[in-house]
């Protein structure tokens, strides 16, 4: 048995898991906010806390980091935090009471921007080789690939973009950071839409494909086309994150190596010098996290929650009528298909061939009633407990 270099790990999603809508607009329960502060406090005494999140790394971090991060190379701007949309302002990640729990973690894991280790310098180093993996220039190339699609409608997909994705609305504060060089939202009013145009980008896609295939271009090639969309037909992925309990459509184009599994995968193994973690937790609410919850990490003894709330507990809670259905357009038979109870409700087994068991938390079974960051909480106290496995 491989002896393990790093001992308790904790891996977790900010928005919809640590902090809730109610914690961040003053609404939530003060149970909430201790929540996420214990989980922080108990990760930290027990291990490495880190965070994989929608957020962009300069969310994450303390003014102090930012500063010292800035000054070795970091180079997106401060974020917006405070104010409302044409009015916002800089306002310390640190003096924010439901963002406490998550700022200055080990390692930032953002979908969008990439990976990013704490040094004992305090400042965070950028992981450059996993950034060249997600490729030159792909905004640009990506942008290019939007412009170009049309429908019968001849809709200009652009118009769908969500806010942030113009540098001009950071510069006159309306959104609260500058794009994003690895990822592209989309939003929309309702799922019809979404579906849509979602649906008319993968068809653009396969178009784009076929086309490359058939005149045998590569990056390597000298080509018009791959001067304008680069390798996109090869490296561009859509992932959902779409919320319909909370009228929530939107989703992201992203380069294939851009995942949250791939991200946690990456750090992880940094992190543990590529050698096997003693206990890992994994906790989120959406589809990625499900993703890295179920793939990443090596590791002898590894959760994944799902936390309370999640809109995807549901279709994971074999108790359910959902139990194995589709989430907004998305199967999730690549977990349900593996999963086995073990007699104690929310809790079952995550069985593939050739890999370490893992345990599946469904949090608003095993923890019905709690917040998100409290199931997170509940199940830390649970965890050294002989009946937890």
């Amino acid at each position: 048995m491989e002896t393990p270099s790093l001992g308790y790990v904790g891996v977790f999603d900010v928005d919809g898991t640590l902090m809730t809508e109610a914690m961040k607009d003053g609404t939530a329960a003060p149970e909430a906010l201790a929540a996420a502060q214990f989980v922080r406090d108990y990760v930290d005494t027990n291990g490495t806390f880190t965070v994989a999140s929608a957020q962009t790394a300069e969310m994450l971090m303390s003014n102090e980091y930012h500063t010292a991060s800035v000054h070795n190379g970091f180079s997106r701007p401060r974020p917006l935090l405070g104010g409302t949309p044409g009015r916002r302002y800089y306002l310390k990640p640190e003096t924010i009471a439901c963002r406490v729990p998550f700022t200055d973690p080990k390692a930032i894991m953002s979908m969008g921007t990439g990976c990013y280790f704490l040094q004992p310098e305090e400042w965070y180093r950028e992981r450059r080789s996993y950034k060249r993996r997600l490729g030159i220039n792909w905004r640009a190339h990506a942008l290019n690939f939007i412009r170009l699609i049309r429908n019968p409608l001849l809709e200009d997909y652009r118009d769908y973009l969500a806010p942030i994705e113009f540098e001009e609305n950071y510069r006159t504060a309306k959104t609260d950071v500058m794009p994003l060089e690895y990822r592209i939202q989309f939003q929309f009013l309702n799922r019809a839409t979404k579906d849509r145009v979602k649906n008319d980008i993968q068809t653009a896609l396969l178009g784009l494909r076929q086309v490359a295939n058939l005149s045998g271009i590569t990056v390597e090639n000298n080509n018009s086309l791959v001067e304008e969309f680069g390798n996109i037909h090869q490296n561009l992925r859509i992932v959902d994150e779409s919320d319909e309990t909370i009228e929530k459509f939107q989703f992201y184009l992203m380069p294939r190596y851009a995942s949250k599994e791939e991200m946690v995968d990456e750090t992880l193994a940094i992190l543990s010098r590529g050698e096997m973690i003693e206990d890992l937790l994994i906790a989120g609410d959406q589809v990625p996290d499900l993703r890295a919850g179920c793939y990443a990490g090596r590791a002898l003894r590894a959760t994944f929650l799902l936390v309370g709330d999640s809109p995807l507990a549901p279709y994971l809670d074999r108790n359910d009528s959902r139990f194995g259905l589709r989430h907004v357009g998305e199967s999730l038979r690549f977990i349900t298909d593996n999963l086995n109870p073990t007699g104690r409700a929310g809790f079952e087994m995550l069985e593939r061939a050739g890999v370490p068991m893992r345990m599946f938390v469904n949090g608003s079974v095993a923890y019905p009633g709690l917040s998100a960051p409290e199931t997170i909480a509940a199940f830390l106290k649970d965890r050294n407990k002989p009946t937890l496995y």
